[in-house]
């Protein structure tokens, strides 16, 4: 950690712009395929914050409770009607396609060949049904650590048996619509082990893009987004080495921190730098092409219970610090382009420079409530091209774990705390 003064040699930028006219996801989890949440509490929020995608699912088992008999039940009315409406609404839907179903290996994992073949029927029922107003399907939800299995302890999945089930799916869908997008992987964690076995069974042959689910939160200390950047850029490295000359984007589809009571929670303003420091980063990375968070609405009314607080809106319909400052920073995510700053020694920043300004967010990789680091001021105007020298501006920048935002004009710089700006800008949100 920098406890002093940086010099100007320490100074680094790095990354790339994401080509314009390439639409990056900002999305975020809903629940209408387990009922948890409804149409009118979701589909508000989700535009109001400037989100342009969701990601929900449709269980294999309330689909097809009578084996070859497959329909779409009344009760996933509210699902219906949000693909219905997403193209109007601009909104792209992520459907993940998952879970067993109990005349199969007993809702286990499908790992056998009749099992995976009625999968595949179950997928294809789908695709047809949802036709084109649904272009991205993600082969089921954290396999590797055996999600959806009703065994205690659960059947941990096998890589390559994902990648069987992986290619049986893939290879019927695109003979129905070369256009539709697979998208592999779901993986909890940073388990690089998962990671290798699946690059190693051929499962970036069978997907349009990889999908990973990056928590830290079991990590204590080290539980910061920046922790998570870091196993993506090594993620990334091993997926471009295994498929030389191809761009496999990555998309993160679960992401987040929730705001419970004791264990593994954080403060809702620490939520809401992690939510400003982590979009910043992925977005700076061009071969990152989405972000999904973990999930819109609280799921629950146990405040010690992490589960159901990974909202960015409360259960009483108001947001939390989190919500502010995603309707801040959304709508700057496919209006601009994004280069990250590697100060060195615990300190990162992103320039975003749109068409009339340029701001750079900067902020301590640490928490929020720790000391902060003062910066010489010299060092951002080097990178972004800020003017110094006027009345009014400033030599010394204290930094903390919570980003600040520095706009100059006319020599003038603005330095304001990105949370406690989002609060001010968007108070009118709801």
């Amino acid at each position: 950690m920098l406890l002093g003064k940086l010099t100007l040699l320490s100074w680094l930028v790095a990354s790339s712009c994401v080509v314009a006219s390439e639409q990056f996801k900002i999305g975020v989890s809903i629940h209408f395929g387990t009922n948890w949440d409804s149409y009118g509490d979701v589909f508000p929020s989700i535009q109001n914050l400037g989100f342009n995608s969701f990601r929900d699912e449709v269980f294999w088992h309330r689909l097809e409770s009578t084996v070859g008999t497959r329909e779409f039940p009344a009760s996933l009315a509210d699902l219906n009607r949000a693909v219905d409406n997403s193209k109007r609404l601009n909104v792209i839907p992520l459907i993940i396609l998952n879970y067993g179903n109990k005349a199969f290996q007993d809702g286990d994992l499908p790992t056998t060949d009749v099992a995976i073949e009625a999968f595949t029927k179950y997928a294809l029922f789908v695709d047809r049904y949802f036709g084109d107003k649904v272009s991205s399907y993600e082969v089921w939800n954290e396999w590797n650590i055996g999600l959806g299995s009703p065994r205690r302890p659960r059947t941990l999945g096998r890589p390559d048996d994902y990648v069987r089930l992986l290619k049986s799916v893939s290879q019927a869908l695109r003979r129905e619509r070369t256009s539709v997008e697979i998208v592999a992987g779901a993986i909890e964690g940073l388990d690089d082990r998962w990671v290798d076995g699946f690059i190693s069974s051929g499962g970036l042959s069978w997907s349009d893009a990889i999908s990973v689910h990056p928590y830290v939160l079991q990590k204590a200390r080290n539980n910061l987004p920046e922790t998570s950047i870091e196993w993506l850029d090594m993620l990334h490295k091993k997926v471009a080495a295994a498929s030389p000359g191809r761009a496999m984007p990555v998309y993160v589809t679960e992401i987040g921190w929730p705001t419970n009571r004791g264990q593994y929670g954080v403060a809702e303003d620490e939520a809401a730098a992690y939510y400003a420091r982590y979009v910043l980063l992925a977005r700076a990375r061009d071969w990152v092409k989405g972000v999904w968070w973990y999930t819109l609405l609280d799921s629950g009314n146990d405040e010690s219970n992490k589960e159901h607080r990974f909202g960015i809106v409360r259960r009483d319909g108001g947001y939390k610090p989190m919500g502010y400052v995603a309707k801040y920073i959304n709508p700057l995510l496919n209006s601009a382009s994004f280069k990250e700053l590697n100060i060195g020694s615990g300190v990162r920043g992103v320039i975003v420079e749109e068409k009339r300004r340029t701001r750079c967010f900067v902020w301590a990789e640490r928490k929020i409530d720790e000391p902060k680091v003062t910066i010489d001021a010299g060092k951002i105007a080097a990178a972004t091209g800020f003017v110094m020298g006027r009345p009014g501006s400033i030599s010394e920048i204290a930094v903390g774990g919570s980003p600040i935002e520095i706009v100059e004009d006319s020599g003038v710089w603005k330095v304001r705390s990105v949370v406690e700006l989002a609060r001010l800008v968007t108070k009118d949100a709801k």
